[in-house]
């Protein structure tokens, strides 16, 4: 069985503090000042990690959500 991926993995495999992490990974980085290149290494981590939010947070945010917070990451990457 395959370990869940969670954001200390990310955090650490990143070299972003879990802090920050936490932040980007849940869609409230507008909130806070964080580099674009930051969000850009933590969004590559994550994906290369293949991190997925818990399957009850999931199911409650919803498949919309997640197109949300990667849609709003990639327009803070390139803004």
């Amino acid at each position: 069985m395959k370990k869940r991926i969670t954001i200390d993995d990310v955090a650490e495999e990143s070299g972003i503090s879990r802090t920050t992490v936490s932040y980007i990974l849940n869609g409230k980085c507008a909130n806070f000042q964080i580099s674009a290149a930051t969000i850009r290494k933590v969004a590559e981590t994550a994906i290369r990690l293949n991190y997925q939010k818990e399957k009850a947070q999931n199911a409650l945010d919803g498949l919309e959500q997640d197109l949300l917070f990667i849609k709003d990451t990639l327009l803070q990457i390139i803004m």
